[in-house]
C-alpha cells in the first residue's frame, strides 16, 4: 500500500484550509451602528464586506421596521449634515436589505460618508436612521 493518495488528499485539505489572498480583513467586515434619527424608534447596523473587484456589499439592519419599503443610500458628509447620495442602496424591506455597490472598502473608509436609510418613498426627506462608516487606519 502507497500513502501517496492519502497525503495527496491530506495537502489539499490543508491548501483549502489556508485560504487564497484578497483584502486584509475582508472576511470579518466593517460594522457601522446606525443611530435613531427624528425620533422614528429604528437603529441597527450596516455591515460592510469586500464582494471583489473593487466592490462592496452592504448589508443594512434595522429594529421596528415599517410596513412600507424604505429607500437607503451610502451619502457624503456626516449625520446630521448629509451631502449627496454616492450609492444606492436596495430599499429596505421588513428591516433588511443587502446591495454590491462599485465602490472597494478603502474606497468607503477615506471619510465623511455615512450610510443612511428614509422614512419611506413618500417620506423621503425624513432620515431614520444614519452611522459615519469609519475611516481606514
Amino acid at each position: 500500500m502507497t500513502l501517496g493518495a492519502p497525503l495527496t488528499l491530506l495537502f489539499s485539505f490543508v491548501l483549502i484550509g489556508c485560504g487564497g489572498g484578497g483584502e486584509a480583513g475582508a472576511e470579518e467586515g466593517i460594522s457601522v451602528e446606525l443611530e435613531e434619527e427624528d425620533g422614528s424608534g429604528q437603529s441597527g447596523t450596516a455591515t460592510l464586506t469586500s464582494a471583489g473587484d473593487g466592490r462592496s456589499r452592504v448589508a443594512v439592519t434595522l429594529s421596528n421596521p415599517p410596513d412600507v419599503p424604505q429607500p437607503s443610500h451610502v451619502h457624503s458628509g456626516r449625520c446630521g449634515d448629509m451631502g449627496d447620495p454616492v450609492a444606492g442602496l436596495e430599499s429596505l424591506e421588513g428591516g433588511e436589505a443587502e446591495t454590491v455597490i462599485e465602490l472597494s472598502l478603502a474606497e468607503l473608509q477615506t471619510g465623511n460618508l455615512v450610510v443612511q436609510a428614509h422614512k419611506s418613498d413618500d417620506e423621503y426627506d425624513v432620515s431614520v436612521a444614519c452611522g459615519e462608516i469609519p475611516t481606514a487606519g
